[in-house]
């Protein structure tokens, strides 16, 4: 049997024309390469085999690895036009467009519209590994803000190393946004500074952020402290809080705040605090801090605690049920 095909646009009961957007994309796309004599992107050619042959939508557009940035840009340009919106995920890995290739996203993002079709769907949005800079930030922070783009859900931005100065440009305009809940900014070059941007996102008054992952930067113990009393105490659905590998010391600034955490942030069920530098002295400052508490399920600290300690970790973290349910180190790889 042969590869099944899309239905041509049919006429519909009430005289109009029933589009098919794919078929509308497909044309808008091909015309925009020759007029701009850009080069099709094999991936994106493998998506739309993909849907001709499979007679339904892909609901994730992934790209992975270096893409031409006007090819790519025109791609955008051809789905803003034919008002395409049958995919939910768009996903870049390492594509290598910096800001311009944020820019022809947003672009897409901000369709107008249509009282037909609609506007764009996108919720999951993976940027990662792809050279975007404060610039970047800024656009895309735009964009998501207030008056901005409300459906995206998931925003991931590893491996980008805008530092402090994008993690501002980006929070100008998420510290409005109501949709995010889940924020990953693993490796991105965030310091200390970092950290009253990251609070200003998590303590507007509509923010849903469930999961923060700030794995792999430099928050150190000062920019612990300012997440947790500051942005943590006033996020108000925040479940999960990573900042495994982010030079933090067990200084006492930060276990009392971590011990206010635990006792005042009722919502926040896990904590990944590993790799960083915790010795059995500041474990044990951790265990005494989740004694009685129900709603910690999970604490990670370092393997270099020892077993005596992680076991009473552990238990702590399963005696409030009367059983275990945490886990008191990172796994090894």
């Amino acid at each position: 049997m042969g590869p099944k095909k899309k239905a041509a646009p049919k006429k519909g009961g009430g005289g109009e024309d029933e589009v098919d957007l794919f078929e509308e994309f497909v044309k808008k796309l091909r015309k925009l390469q020759k007029d701009y004599e850009v080069p099709k992107l094999a991936q994106l050619e493998g998506i739309m085999n993909t849907i001709v042959e499979e007679g339904e939508e892909l609901p994730a557009w992934n790209f992975n690895g270096p893409q031409d940035i006007m090819a790519f840009r025109i791609a955008c340009e051809a789905l803003r036009q034919s008002n395409y919106n049958k995919f939910k995920a768009l996903r870049l890995w390492k594509c290598e467009m910096s800001d311009e290739g944020v820019r022809s996203v947003c672009n897409y993002l901000e369709m107008p519209t249509s009282p037909q079709f609609g506007g764009c769907l996108v919720e999951d949005l993976q940027i990662t590994d792809g050279g975007v800079t404060s610039l970047g930030c800024a656009i895309l922070g735009r964009t998501l803000s207030l008056n901005g783009y409300k459906l995206i859900s998931l925003l991931r931005l590893d491996h980008n190393k805008f530092g402090n100065a994008g993690l501002e440009a980006l929070a100008e305009g998420l510290c409005q946004n109501g949709s995010l809940r889940g924020l990953s900014l693993q490796y991105c070059g965030i310091g200390p500074e970092g950290a009253q941007h990251l609070s200003l996102i998590l303590i507007y008054v509509h923010c849903i952020i469930e999961d923060l992952n700030l794995r792999g930067n430099h928050l150190e113990a000062g920019g612990l402290v300012e997440l947790l009393s500051r942005g943590a105490r006033g996020a108000k659905k925040l479940k999960v809080i990573n900042v495994a590998d982010n030079k933090i010391h067990e200084k006492e600034e930060v276990l009392r705040e971590l011990t206010k955490a635990f006792r005042g942030c009722l919502t926040i069920e896990r904590y990944n605090l590993s790799g960083n530098f915790f010795t059995d002295v500041g474990a044990q400052r951790v265990v005494q801090g989740l004694i009685g508490l129900s709603h910690v399920k999970e604490v990670l600290l370092t393997e270099r605690c020892s077993p005596t300690t992680l076991e009473a970790l552990e238990q702590a973290l399963g005696a409030s049920k009367g059983k275990k349910g945490g886990k008191g180190k990172e796994k090894k790889k």
